[in-house]
């Protein structure tokens, strides 16, 4: 009896960080579906806002969390596989917007794409810096990437280039999950007081959002965290400290969201593990969105639902690229002898 439960509590500690791996992509779905519609919805803006206060950190976060032991073994190929991803994603991003621009679309620039490939340029980045300073005092490394985090953005020129601004604002996530133990987390988060307190503190997170957000100048621009205080008009000389503020809020929200996910095995915990074939293919259907609007439609009236129809469809395609039939041309990409 005492074995089946410890084997249970295995195997709901691998399948929460599964669990949470599903629901952060399907975040990454509906922010990027939401994207091109903002501008003709207030409630549609808000929940973009609210969203990207947490789940690009949350996402860094678990891909910190999960990256020790190429760390510890100083695996390099890491690197090159996050490259090769990049460079997959930014082929997929420029074709789509081809598809949605025609004649006008945007030029192919590998050095500066501010869209969704610059995730793993940016985990690339985050596994090199590690490499360099794993032998850092584990404090220290984490309060220093902090406090740079914050300085460096008030450098005017810093920005999409290479994604280091996003690189370097999102680090401490990655490292911070680099630093922690899975398992601890995972035991201290599940208490039913953690519960409660995830709960209130998504709502006034949501409260928060929803009265003062969608009218604080170029408040998406700072989350996005790929541009210099010098070109947000809210934040001024106070940058660092909004910065340090957001650090906070998207932290409590990662430990919060790991608290309330869904801890046992299920059909989500093996989608979760495909999370690479969504944020490669994903775009496809963004695309469409776009060209619609392109045309000329409407897309809340093209719908009964009106622009809500966004998170059934939503979750719809991140089902859809998390079915088995994509991962073998995804792995078949991916697994190429680039290198030796």
């Amino acid at each position: 009896m005492e074995k089946s439960i410890c084997v249970n509590e295995e195997n709901n500690r691998i399948s929460i960080w599964d669990n949470l791996k599903f629901i952060l992509i399907f975040l990454v779905v509906l922010g990027h579906i939401l994207e091109p519609l903002i501008s003709d919805s207030i409630n549609l803006k808000r929940l973009y806002i609210f969203i990207y206060t947490f789940h690009m950190p949350a996402f860094i976060f678990i891909s910190g969390l999960f990256s020790k032991k190429a760390v510890e073994e100083k695996n390099y190929k890491k690197i090159f596989e996050f490259i090769i991803i990049y460079l997959f994603a930014a082929v997929i991003y420029y074709l789509c917007e081809i598809f949605v621009g025609g004649g006008n679309a945007l030029r192919l620039d590998l050095f500066n794409i501010r869209a969704f490939p610059w995730y793993a340029l940016s985990v690339a980045s985050f596994y090199f810096i590690t490499f360099l300073f794993k032998n850092v005092n584990k404090k220290y490394l984490f309060l220093s990437s902090v406090i740079f985090s914050c300085i460096a953005l008030y450098y005017k020129n810093l920005g999409s280039f290479l994604s280091l601004s996003r690189t370097i604002v999102f680090y401490p996530f990655f490292c911070a999950g680099y630093l922690l133990d899975a398992s601890k987390i995972y035991k201290n988060l599940k208490s039913i007081k953690y519960k409660i307190s995830s709960v209130l503190f998504f709502m006034i997170l949501g409260i928060f959002v929803y009265v003062f957000a969608p009218y604080i100048p170029d408040i998406i621009k700072f989350l996005y965290g790929s541009y210099s205080y010098n070109n947000i008009e809210f934040v001024g000389c106070f940058g660092g400290v909004y910065r340090l503020i957001c650090y906070f809020i998207s932290f409590c929200a990662i430990f919060f969201l790991i608290s309330i996910c869904p801890q046992n095995k299920s059909i989500v915990s093996i989608w979760g593990k495909r999370t690479l074939n969504v944020y490669l293919l994903h775009y496809c259907f963004v695309a469409i969105i776009k060209k619609i609007l392109v045309l000329g439609y409407n897309i809340g009236d093209l719908f009964f639902i009106g622009y809500y129809f966004v998170i059934p469809l939503s979750i719809f395609v991140t089902i859809l690229f998390s079915l088995k039939v994509w991962v073998k041309p995804v792995d078949f990409l991916l697994k190429l002898k680039y290198y030796k």
